[in-house]
């Protein structure tokens, strides 16, 4: 649950576009 300055969202220590479903946590997705 964070994003850094390229705008990628971190989810257990990988990175996902902005828009990607688990971009909300470790394991929790946004929806």
């Amino acid at each position: 649950g964070g994003s850094d300055a390229s705008g990628y969202c971190h989810n257990c220590g990988k990175g996902y576009p902005a828009g990607a479903r688990f971009c909300g946590g470790c394991g929790q997705p946004i929806n």
